[in-house]
């Protein structure tokens, strides 16, 4: 596990959010080095966006996670249509024996936030076609600041986070959105990363994932049956 780097905010980034543990998502039946991250929510379990694979619902199938493949077995998702925000999220059961949170970190996606909460993105941003997979499985995570602005449009399973700086986090999604609970001094991962909350359209079919407000998603979190 890497520590998280801090990219420049307004807000000092605590040390119990940059231990968050999240990984380097990669699909090797892909050409691009990398697909987004993932946020492991137990022992052996992978918390991350549908968007970002051609997942089949409960397929076993090979996945790259910092560097490193393993086989993955998808057991939970949220709907068919991963374009409706509330729906786009998986759990996958990865044969890892040492994929788990970090210590010190809890993981809570029913989790009371309240407006104007500080709220934490973590994960890999960038260009995939500008940089080979073995550069790449060097990157480490980075962390953004950012405030709760609105539930999400579709259900309490969503909601908004306004982030202090502009920023274009292509690669982010599936990445931990934490908070910090001020008590026990303690990371909380309250939902993944989904992506931007509006993105521009340009010339043809290309697109802009740039934006301050960026869509949170919250799975369902169970384990896979025996």
């Amino acid at each position: 596990m890497t520590k998280s780097t801090q990219p420049a905010s307004h807000f000092e980034i605590p040390e119990e959010v940059r231990a968050v543990r999240v990984c380097l998502v990669a699909d090797p039946l892909s050409e691009k080095p990398w697909s987004g991250s993932g946020v492991p929510v137990g022992d052996q379990i992978l918390a991350t966006t549908m968007h970002e694979f051609s997942f089949l619902p409960l397929t076993a199938r090979p996945l790259r996670l910092d560097g490193r493949q393993f086989q993955a077995e998808v057991y939970s998702t949220g709907g068919t249509d991963w374009r409706i925000d509330a729906n786009d999220w998986l759990l996958a059961r990865i044969d890892s024996d040492d994929l788990r949170p970090a210590s010190g970190t809890q993981i809570d996606f029913e989790r009371e936030l309240r407006q104007g909460a500080r709220v934490y993105l973590i994960g890999f941003p960038g260009d995939p076609t500008r940089i080979d997979r073995t550069l790449a499985e060097q990157m480490k995570p980075q962390v953004f600041s950012g405030s709760l602005v609105a539930q999400g449009s579709d259900g309490p399973r969503t909601f908004r986070v306004k982030l202090d700086d502009d920023a274009s986090l292509g690669g982010i999604s599936g990445g931990a959105a934490v908070v910090l609970d001020e008590v026990k001094r303690e990371a909380v991962v309250v939902g993944i990363c989904r992506g931007a909350a509006v993105q521009s359209v340009g010339i043809g079919l290309i697109s802009w994932t740039f934006g301050r407000e960026q869509v949170v998603v919250r799975p369902v979190l169970s384990t896979p049956q025996k």
